[in-house]
Order: structure tokens, then sequence, then C-alpha cells
């Protein structure tokens, strides 16, 4: 037996396009419906298969985490804005993992002024990749020095404790692709076979189910 299912309101909408009068009883449903299966382009009901719907549960908590991301990011800007807002013209990124280790370990300009060279060097080097050397750190702690941020050190806390939370829920996004990608290998959409997508970008096309 197959099943049809209609979206109330195209039912509704289209009950008012045949008639004016606001007739509506189980016998004028059951006409109309009839009606629409015999007028209408209409699919069966396919019930979802329950990796579907874990995936749905999956993604969506993902756009609820990398929102949350998205936000601490943005104070992360305003707090180094009042810290130190010179670095932003010394690093590629302010997001990037140098400069979240850096601010993890000297949040304020007297912290990296007063720094030794040599362990602010390493740091930089360690975390960026090896791409930046002791002339990054003499640039950095030459800005910090003449810098016209704020030495705040409740600020520099906040803004210590915000990068912690962004790496934490940066690992926790990690996990949770790894979960994303252990559902989208059970349900094995052609979808992957596209050049270019990925397991996680594969999870969020809309209208995922008629790949499978």
């Amino acid at each position: 037996m197959n099943i049809t299912v209609f979206n109330p309101l195209q039912a509704n909408l289209y009950r008012k396009a045949q008639s004016l009068r606001k007739t509506k009883t189980d016998k004028a449903d059951a006409k109309l419906l009839a009606i629409m299966l015999m007028s209408t382009d209409v699919q069966c009901y396919a019930p979802i298969e329950h990796q579907i719907l874990e995936l749905k549960a999956l993604v969506r908590h993902r756009f609820r985490l990398i929102a949350m991301r998205s936000k601490l990011k943005v104070s992360v800007s305003r707090l180094v804005t009042i810290l130190f807002p010179e670095l932003f013209s010394a690093v590629s990124s302010i997001h990037g993992t140098y400069a979240y280790s850096l601010l993890l370990q000297y949040p304020t300009v007297a912290d990296i002024s007063g720094c030794h060279l040599t362990r602010l060097t390493n740091l930089l080097y360690e975390n960026s990749k090896h791409r930046y050397n002791c002339e990054k750190a003499l640039q950095i702690k030459a800005l910090a020095a003449n810098s016209v941020g704020s030495s705040s050190i409740a600020v520099g806390f906040e803004l210590q404790q915000t990068i912690r939370l962004i790496n934490n829920l940066q690992e926790e996004i990690s996990i949770l692709d790894k979960k994303i990608k252990k559902v989208m290998i059970e349900i094995n959409s052609p979808i992957l076979t596209i050049s270019g997508i990925s397991y996680t970008l594969g999870s969020i096309i809309p209208r995922l189910r008629v790949f499978i």
C-alpha cells in the first residue's frame, strides 16, 4: 500500500481555490483529497531512514557550535583591539594558532614587551609551522613597547579565557565532525563521489536524502 502525505497548508489553499464556501466536513475533506490525488503530481510517502535523522540532528548541532565559536571570535577581536590594537598589522590573522598561543601566554602589551625574546621567538616559531622567527618576534615586541593598548589584568584574563573557550569548542567540533563522517560512511551517499565534496560538506547539502 502506497501512502501519500499532503501539506495541510497546501490542502487548505487548494480547498479555497475550488470553492468560496467555507464548508468543511469529513465528507468534503475526503472529496477534496481525492481530487488532489487525481489532479496533482504527488509523491508517495517514504519513511526517513534512521541514519538521515541522526545526521540531521548532528548537522544542526554543528551549526549551533559554529555560531557559538563565531561569537567568541568576535569577542577576541574586540578584546585585542583594547589590549593590543597594533597586533592586527603584525599577523596575517588574529585567529591563527600562533596568535592565540601568543595571547594565551602574553595577553597584554606589558606582558609581551617584558617577555624574553628567545622565549617569544620559540613560541611563534613552534605555533606557526616554522613560518615566523626572531624577526617577527622583534616586530611584535617593538609594537607592544609603543602600543596604545591597555595593560588591564582583568581584560587580559577575559581574553585568555575566551581563547580557551574557542579552543575547547574547536575540539568538540572536531569530535562532532568524526561522528558525522561515521554516519556518512554508513549511509554511503553517492554525493561523496563528487569531486570536492567532503563528509562535512556532503552532510549539510540541502535535500541530502534525494541522493541516498
